[in-house]
């Protein structure tokens, strides 16, 4: 945009008078603008040309690519970047806030009609920037936390603008990816029955029926890793010597088995009603034992 401050004036005898011309430029390219100098009265027509190139500010990040590598769904991870002004004035700036967000169908299944609804959009945010806008002073450095929340499973890649001015659009190249562990616990039942699936939200009760006093019961548990990825898991079993689990701890592989014991030895008479034993995975299991002595 070329405009001139003072289209038209008076000259006094004797003096000088003095023109400005504003120059905002829009686009990164040389622009020309033509003007005519005129005096009517004395027939004086001068044209002139103004001529104005347009520089980028000097501004950028100290990475042009960031990768969170793996991380779990609901879990997030941080990392610091910083935005530099090399220029001997302040800049002002601001992330696209759409670049970091994902529609998800919040499908909602109706019972008397059988089916799902899927009427409802909710945008979730993927990335995080604070600040996610400010002013980076003159020659100085704006820190910026970037925070990665993946809220699904899949390889993620993020082109984010960070617009200065108007003028100027600074892009940030993001990777990510997330990923769920997929586990699956079973008891396995004597007899040739099928191994039964432990629920991961409501209480799991075990019978162990009668048992002699210091005689020992077992029941095997059978951890199943059906996901790419290895995860740890945890059994908590309360202060008692008449319940153990082995192996207490451990690692499961993708695509592998890990096979736990769990040993009842009763060494007083009566029963044993609502022990709490707890398999710590992504997703609690509870077990609860109920035996009689």
């Amino acid at each position: 945009m070329r405009r001139c401050l003072c289209k038209t004036g008076l000259i006094e005898s004797g003096e000088g008078h003095e023109m400005s011309f504003d120059f905002t430029p829009t686009q990164h390219n040389l622009v020309e603008s033509f003007w005519i100098f005129k005096i009517v009265e004395l027939g004086i027509n001068v044209p002139f040309l103004l001529v104005g190139s347009v520089v980028k500010p000097d501004m950028c990040f100290d990475t042009q690519t960031i990768n969170f590598g793996r991380v779990l769904v609901g879990e997030k991870r941080m990392l610091l970047v910083k935005l530099n002004n090399s220029e001997e004035s302040s800049f002002p700036f601001c992330f696209d806030k759409q670049a970091c967000q994902r529609k998800c169908d919040l499908g909602i299944y109706v019972e008397e009609l059988r089916g799902w609804l899927h009427n409802e959009i909710l945008i979730k945010p993927d990335l995080y920037f604070e600040p996610q806008q400010g002013v980076v002073l003159a020659n100085d450095a704006k820190e910026i936390m970037v925070t990665y929340a993946p809220t699904c499973e899949g390889k993620q890649n993020f082109n984010v603008t960070c617009q200065v001015k108007k003028s100027l659009h600074i892009n940030l190249n993001i990777k990510g990816e997330g990923y769920s562990v997929h586990d699956k616990i079973f008891l396995e039942i004597v007899e040739d029955m099928i191994p039964v699936r432990l629920s991961a939200i409501e209480d799991n009760r075990i019978l162990f029926g009668e048992v002699l006093i210091n005689d020992k019961v077992f029941k095997k548990f059978i951890i199943t890793n059906m996901c790419v990825y290895s995860f740890e898991f945890l059994w908590l079993v309360g202060k008692t010597n008449e319940v153990e689990v082995v192996p207490l701890a451990g690692v499961v592989g993708p695509q592998e088995q890990v096979v736990c014991e769990l040993a009842y030895c009763p060494t007083t008479l009566g029963p044993i009603l609502d022990f709490p034993v707890t398999c710590r995975v992504c997703i609690t299991n509870h077990v609860f034992l109920n035996a009689l002595q």
